[in-house]
């Protein structure tokens, strides 16, 4: 397995003099760890891939498992609320710790950042981190929705494939995860509006959040892409989310463009790493946001966009890249 993925990674290393150039230019979308992926660090660890896929995927079987006899007792066409509901959360939540504790060293915190909005939102604004429309998030890697799953149960936006899944499609479903067929040219069209529909669901406390990767794509995670319009085409609440991993070793989290089978393996031989969830206070844009901060040719949907994103860069450290991924 290891020697399969070291195919990967050569693939990636740039070859020619263009090759470096496009590196360089666009140092949003470059791995950090292609120089120390080598046979003598992965085969270090090559023998903990197959116990650590067995003990941290199986922790994954066991969840499914709960949350299917919670189902029994939730009518099919209902999202978990109540008991079913918090019950659901701290099983994702517990899962998740004990997924990361099995498959290498470190640790997963949840950092609550009290940003002061008011320069925003007006002199009145109080902070609050209740029933957001939309959790909007960065995105490193394909783990990362396993990570927001401490905070919440899983709800995103995915294929409409997946909900036919046995077992599984139920319980996303309940979780209130949304589902599109993106070959479809009709449902395309209807997307924002069926975004905003299940934004007024979650800021009623009736679903949780969806947690949309607004750039539409990963990066390195040194970096928050420009934003699409998906969760603020609206204008409804949003909850910034910031996930930031650092010290892995031999293998950083970012998927960048390696194919997720190499990854999943590569991911097996961690040593060390660790991961930080920054949670942001809601964001309501108001009229005084939009009259002292849109500028001249932004629609308001775009103001909105850049500045939570400006926000999200200024709490944690990353940069900002006009790059995006069409």
């Amino acid at each position: 397995m290891i020697e399969f993925a070291l195919r990967g990674i050569e693939a990636m290393k740039p070859k020619t003099p263009q090759e470096e150039e496009r590196d360089q230019k666009h140092p949003e979308f470059r791995r950090h760890d292609l120089d120390k992926l080598t046979r003598k660090s992965l085969y270090w660890m090559a023998p903990l891939i197959v116990p650590r896929w067995i003990i941290g995927w199986g922790a994954f079987m066991v969840f499914f498992g709960f949350i299917m006899l919670i189902s029994l007792f939730v009518p099919a066409d209902q999202p978990y609320s109540g008991w079913s509901k918090k019950l659901v959360s701290k099983l994702s939540s517990f899962t998740i710790t004990s997924f990361v504790s099995m498959k290498g060293p470190g640790s997963v915190n949840v950092k609550t950042m009290k940003v002061d909005y008011s320069k925003y939102l007006g002199p009145d604004w109080e902070m609050d981190f209740d029933s957001p429309g939309t959790v909007v998030s960065n995105h490193v890697s394909w783990g990362d929705i396993i990570f927001h799953m401490i905070r919440q149960p899983p709800a995103f936006i995915g294929k409409a494939s997946i909900k036919d899944i046995p077992f599984a499609g139920s319980i996303f479903k309940k979780c209130g995860c949304m589902f599109f067929d993106r070959s479809s040219s009709k449902q395309k069209k209807g997307v924002l509006e069926q975004i905003e529909d299940r934004q007024k669901l979650s800021e009623e406390g009736v679903l949780p959040p969806l947690v949309i990767y607004a750039e539409g794509g990963t990066s390195n995670g040194d970096y928050i892409l420009k934003f699409k319009k998906g969760a603020f085409f609206s204008l409804r609440s949003v909850q910034p989310v910031v996930l930031k991993y650092k010290d892995f070793y031999p293998v950083n989290v970012e998927n960048c463009a390696m194919p997720i089978y190499f990854h999943i393996i590569l991911l097996s031989t961690i040593l060390t790493g660790s991961a930080e969830l920054l949670e942001y206070p809601v964001f309501r844009p108001n009229e005084y946001f939009f009259k002292h901060h849109q500028r001249e040719g932004e629609q308001k949907w775009e103001s909105f966009a850049r500045v939570v994103r400006e926000i999200m860069a200024e709490g944690s450290g990353l940069k900002l890249s006009d790059s995006t991924i069409e």
